[in-house]
């Protein structure tokens, strides 16, 4: 307990002198909170501080006495605005335990960690040790000053946000001394952030740094946590005419591009439409030349389709976008007088037999491997002289009638392919300029979550590779992109996010099934990953048990409700924290244990997946946590049994309050928001603490074991023998008891108890050896017993005698020889006269200083003493039942 307490060395049984020295127990100061919860291993200077609570006045220990702990590690503190900061030391990558120790152990802490444990016992936090990200590389290496460049980062050690540095917490991308920009996390080896707009161009330090908070803001004591790799930014060119400025369809037409800024770099690129990068030569500063694509040209009814934009990139990512270079694409290819002659309506609605004419393709994108039934739209298709062609490679075509043809596309390279088909009894290629893009096939890896509800619209993110944008090839968005499919129900588009991830939205069901999760990028092929999406019907919670606990969490509550699924990831939503893990018992009852939470009522939602939440809550409440300011009587004996008195405030908590006794729990109904009044149990000897539970399953919440007042178990005082065994029945006697745990920790609380009088104060000489006065008392035996904290316990007590003190009435003789050995025979009168041969018992002669001397019946009423030797001169004579040196009042 806090206070001083004397310390030194004494001989035998005598009490402590005063002035000793004295060794002074520091009560640390209330701490409420540590951070940051994370740091990095290499030590980079980052600090931890300990919120200290400025209301607590009964710290002893100044700020400039404290040191850090952390694990095992003492490293020196310094005050600060909030409480105390230290720097952590370079540690391997874990957790570990920090907290608050006294300065003296800044040398180093003893093999037993003495000190350490003595802190634990007021604040304990855990810090995350992680290792360091580091950069290996990023793409594109070059971004224009506008900004808005998506980088793609690779290197190792990459982490989570707020699962590993809490939530508002996150790595940031700084370039240079700039705006920081927020990364996104794909893996712990690829990460992607934006680049910031810069006033001026060339290169720059790029490395990533922890920030906090939506501004990114960073702490001045943190500096960057990576190695920094170079970022070129450049000025965005300004293309502003072409020559020529019209293209054939079936591409290759050499065009040159002038306008400013343009650099030989090796990225130089040009895009016309969605067909890019293309290659481009750098002829000067203000011209470049490229080749136009193959593109479907312009009709006679809409000209306006062969027009095409022509941008600009230094970095094959970043284009010009302004639109001010447009190429007009023409029809070109020996069929190209029919197409100019038109069809007469006969040989469109296939009267009559005309030219073979593509008008559109419905499936214009297939993976590599091939396999994709390609529908091909016009007229005057005609067997068995059709044939479909992807480049230099040709696939039978297969006739469904005069307007509709449908072409198995073969294994081909990534990339685009002309495609045209080969009609006509005399075979002629069309060249219409349609292309069909062969692409990486695409593959779904994981599905979060992979539980859904029956009610259909819930988001599942789907990770995968070769995802595509919608529309990637020319204006065919509803036919080109990322689609989801789940079992039999129909194709609908996903949500793109990057080659790696899209979204899907699940339709609604009518029953529970296992569904395979598959993507599709033309609507037609579908991937084989093997994905499995469980869809079960909603979970919902009837009622909980209980109903409200503090607000501190740790409380396990019971739902009831259903159904539940094991297969499921079910989980408690207290208002807007979690979810929470649930343990679920039975298909109707589940467990989960509240988080801390701020005190009020709250929903309480049911969720399978982890994120999204049934539609019907019930009600939680939250109370303010119970707080224990002290405890009367502070001690107790081991057995239990001690009415104690628990003052603080809200400590009515829940339909039934607990005390809590260390692990123990005893029930009350004497409880009122300020006081508690409790019946010890039976524990263990020394210190636990005493709180508040909020019922019969929150005893020991986790975390929380530093809250509460300390009451000291007291092992039973055991009395083994006392000497003298009679004392004179007017009480003064001088009685030593001799027995084991003989202390107690407040003064005046060891007493001695002589039968049923009041008991009075013992002197404590040692833990095996006190000092009682007796009180007065009838003749008679009584059993004396000694107790440290609480009343006797009635089984370890040992006899003591209240008995008449006889006094001498005459002597003879009634003088001797200064050298002592004379026999004296005293008359005895005021007590029982003894008969001859009997004992005397307790009862000792004093003759003048010298006692005690002993005494033997010689006769009725008759003792005998030998004289010790003396001065000449008159002595005193007396006789006592004790081994004290007071006189009798007769003598």
């Amino acid at each position: 307990a806090p206070g001083a307490r004397p310390v030194g060395v004494v001989q035998g049984l005598v009490g402590v002198a005063g002035g000793a020295p004295t060794f002074t127990h520091l009560r640390g100061p209330s701490v409420l909170a540590a951070a940051p919860a994370v740091a990095s291993t290499v030590g980079d200077g980052t600090e931890v501080t300990f919120y200290l609570d400025a209301r607590g006045g009964d710290a002893d220990a100044e700020v400039e006495a404290l040191a850090c702990h952390v694990d095992g590690a003492v490293v020196p503190a310094r005050a600060v605005a909030e409480g105390v900061s230290c720097a952590l030391p370079a540690r391997a990558a874990g957790m570990a335990e920090i907290s608050l120790v006294s300065s003296s152990f800044a040398h180093g802490v003893g093999p037993r960690g003495v000190g350490v444990v003595g802190a634990r016992d007021v604040f304990v936090a855990e810090l995350q040790f992680v290792a360091p990200p580091s950069l290996r590389a990023h793409h594109p290496r070059q971004s224009p000053t506008v900004g808005s460049t998506v980088l793609t980062l690779v290197g190792d050690h990459f982490a989570g946000t707020a699962e590993t540095y809490g939530a508002g917490t996150s790595h940031m991308c700084a370039f240079g001394a700039g705006t920081l920009t927020q990364v996104d996390m794909v893996s712990s080896g690829v990460a992607r952030c934006e680049v910031p707009p810069r006033s001026f161009d060339g290169d720059a330090a790029m490395t990533l740094r922890l920030g906090e908070g939506a501004a990114g803001t960073t702490s001045a004591a943190r500096g960057p946590v990576t190695n920094s790799v170079t970022h070129t930014f450049y000025v965005q060119p300004k293309p502003d005419a072409l020559d020529p400025v019209d293209a054939g369809s079936q591409g290759g037409t050499k065009l040159i591009v002038y306008g400013d800024l343009f650099q030989d770099v090796e990225h130089l690129a040009c895009k016309v439409s969605t067909v890019g990068p293309i290659l481009a030569t750098f002829i000067d500063e203000n011209a470049i030349s490229c080749v136009a694509p193959a593109r479907r040209p312009g009709t006679r009814t809409n000209p306006s389709a062969g027009i095409a934009p022509l941008e600009v990139s230094l970095n094959a990512v970043d284009y010009t976008g302004d639109n001010k270079t447009l190429v007009t694409y023409y029809r070109e290819g020996p069929d190209l007088d029919l197409f100019d002659r038109g069809m007469t309506p006969a040989e469109a609605l296939g009267l009559i037999e005309g030219y073979t004419f593509i008008l559109d393709v419905r499936v214009p994108t297939g993976p590599v491997t091939g396999g994709t039934v390609s529908v091909i739209e016009g007229a005057n298709f005609y067997e068995p002289q059709t044939t479909c062609k992807f480049q230099t490679t040709q696939s039978p075509g297969i006739i469904v009638n005069k307007f509709r043809l449908m072409c198995i596309t073969p294994p081909m390279p990534a990339g685009f392919a002309a495609y045209e088909i080969i009609a006509g009894r005399v075979p002629k290629i069309t060249q219409f300029g349609f292309q069909f893009h062969f692409h990486a096939r695409a593959f779904v890896t994981l599905i979060e979550p992979d539980v859904a509800s029956t009610r259909g619209g819930e988001i599942v993110f789907v990770n995968g590779k070769n995802f595509l944008r919608a529309a990637e090839i020319g204006e065919t968005a509803d036919r080109v992109g990322t689609f989801c499919s789940m079992g039999a129900t129909s194709i609908e588009p996903g949500v793109f996010i990057s080659s790696a991830l899209a979204l899907c939205e699940t339709n609604a069901f009518a029953e529970e099934d296992d569904l395979a999760l598959e993507v599709s990028l033309n609507r037609v092929d579908i991937t084989n990953s093997k994905r499995v999406l469980r869809v079960r019907n909603d979970p919902a919670f009837d009622f909980a048990s209980p109903s409200g606990a503090p607000a501190a969490g740790g409380t396990m509550v019971t739902v009831s409700g259903g159904p539940f699924h094991e297969e499921t990831h079910l989980g408690c939503k207290f208002g807007t924290v979690g979810p929470v893990r649930a343990v679920m018992l039975d298909r109707t009852e589940a467990v989960c244990v509240t988080p801390s939470h701020a005190p009020e009522a709250t929903p309480l939602f049911a969720t399978m997946n982890g994120k999204d939440l049934a539609l019907f809550p019930i009600r939680f409440h939250f109370r303010t946590p119970a707080v224990v300011e002290s405890v009367f009587p502070e001690q107790g004996v081991t057995g239990g049994g001690a009415r104690i008195t628990v003052v603080g405030s809200y400590l009515e908590q829940g339909e039934q309050a607990y005390c809590r006794m260390g692990a123990q729990l005893v029930a009350t109904d004497a409880v009122s928001p300020s006081v508690m009044a409790c019946v010890s149990p039976a524990s263990a000897p020394g210190f636990v603490r005493v709180g508040v539970a909020d019922g019969a399953e929150d005893g020991n919440v986790a975390g929380k074991d530093h809250q509460g007042a300390w009451f000291h178990y007291q092992a039973p005082a055991v009395t083994l023998a006392v000497h003298p065994p009679v004392g004179d029945v007017g009480g003064g006697a001088l009685v030593r008891v001799i027995g084991r745990e003989l202390v107690s920790l407040e003064p005046g609380a060891l007493l001695c108890h002589f039968g049923s009088d009041e008991p009075s104060a013992a002197r404590t000489l040692s833990s095996t050896l006190a000092a009682c006065e007796s009180t007065a008392h009838r003749e008679g035996a009584v059993a004396l017993e000694l107790s440290a904290s609480g009343p006797v316990s009635g089984f370890n007590s040992a006899v003591f005698e209240f008995a008449r003190t006889p006094f001498p009435s005459a002597l003879v003789p009634s003088s001797g020889p200064t050298e002592g050995g004379a026999l004296v025979s005293a008359a005895a009168a005021g007590a029982d006269v003894w008969p001859a041969g009997a004992s005397a018992g307790g009862t000792s002669a004093q003759f003048g200083s010298v006692w005690p001397l002993a005494l033997r019946v010689s006769g009725a009423g008759t003792v005998e003493f030998l004289t010790p030797a003396r001065v000449s001169g008159a002595s005193p004579v007396s006789f006592s039942t004790d081994a004290s040196s007071t006189f009798s009042a007769a003598s």
